[in-house]
């Protein structure tokens, strides 16, 4: 359950961030954890 909190939180983060990118970084990276992340997710989180 912790688990499934923290990649809460850690997808949490990568949304804002992705949504704020820093302007000399330009458009975010495809990160490969976001893979991992990326699972059917209710729909309270979106």
């Amino acid at each position: 359950m912790a688990m499934l909190r923290l990649r809460q939180k850690v997808w949490q983060r990568e949304q804002r961030e992705r949504a704020q990118p820093p302007p000399e970084l330009g458009p975010p990276p495809f990160e490969p954890f976001s893979t991992v992340v990326a699972q059917p997710l209710p729909d309270f989180i979106r």
